[in-house]
């Protein structure tokens, strides 16, 4: 095992019960992760399944589970956000095709 316990990827849960994982090993694969796209409050932090304060520099603090931080939630305004981008572009799109299809 390395110096922080590192997962594979995103979605394993190896440690999920898991008292021993660190607040060290926490950071180290937050940073990897998000590559301080956010920052931390990290007072709470006892064991994997707790609650974290995580600031996002856009719409600011939220409260999650660090666990289902390391497997991929993220500031959920950011993602909505997203979302409707990646809709409003599709429906810019089909209005394109729609338009050269009649013609």
């Amino acid at each position: 095992m390395s110096k922080h316990q590192q997962f594979k990827s995103k979605y394993d849960l190896n440690f999920i019960n898991n008292n021993d994982y660190t607040l060290d090993d926490l950071k180290y694969n937050i940073n990897h992760i998000y590559k301080n796209a956010y920052t931390y409050d990290f007072s709470n932090y006892t064991n994997i399944n707790s609650e974290i304060t995580i600031n996002c520099p856009i719409h600011g603090n939220f409260k999650m589970i660090a666990l289902n931080h390391i497997n991929g939630e993220e500031c959920d305004i950011c993602v909505i956000s997203a979302i409707n981008d990646f809709i409003e572009e599709i429906d810019i799109n089909n209005i394109d095709k729609e338009i050269i299809y009649n013609l």
